[in-house]
């Protein structure tokens, strides 16, 4: 019995990542950027990602994820769209991270912030949005790490609520 293949790809019909493959040739990419791009794009591509959660999830330092990212942005697979908001408000985004695997699409899909001298403060649901992307954010404080399911919206939304209703049930003496 002789094998011919040394290489063996499992074709999932469901829970899988695509990833062009010129992203994990290049060979400007060192291997902790490839796994941080693999992880990024296995991740839905609505997922809202801090690099304090990020750093947490991957259980490596804050700095080294900001030394990854910035990395990631000179090499020309993220964009740091960043938004100038003078007072900012707990889980006000202030820089979005714009992650893809491939740099053409990513530089299309930007074009918009690119262009414009003063930074549009569009709400999420009005981002492009990038197919086979990941968008990454900071936020002024670390939105809730424990909980590091499928998707991290809903809890955030639960915490946003839970304090809300906390300011309501709240009297003053």
């Amino acid at each position: 019995m002789t094998v011919d293949k040394f290489i063996i790809k499992n074709h999932h019909k469901h829970s899988y990542t695509t990833v062009y493959n010129k992203f994990f040739q290049d060979k400007d990419l060192n291997l902790e950027l490839k796994g941080l791009g693999g992880y990024l794009l296995s991740l839905p591509s609505d997922w809202i990602i801090n690099p304090a959660q990020l750093s947490f999830d991957l259980e490596i330092g804050k700095d080294k994820i900001m030394r990854l990212i910035n990395c990631m942005i000179e090499l020309g697979y993220m964009y740091k769209h960043k938004k100038d908001i003078t007072f900012a408000k707990k889980g006000e985004l202030k820089n979005v991270y714009y992650f893809c695997d491939d740099k053409e699409l990513l530089n299309k899909t930007t074009q918009l912030f690119r262009r414009a001298e003063t930074t549009p403060q569009l709400p999420l649901s009005e981002l492009p949005l990038l197919q086979n992307a990941v968008m990454v954010n900071t936020t002024v404080e670390s939105p809730f790490l424990e909980n590091s399911s499928y998707t991290n919206n809903i809890y955030y939304k639960e915490d946003v609520e839970k304090e809300e209703n906390n300011k309501k049930n709240t009297k003053l003496t």
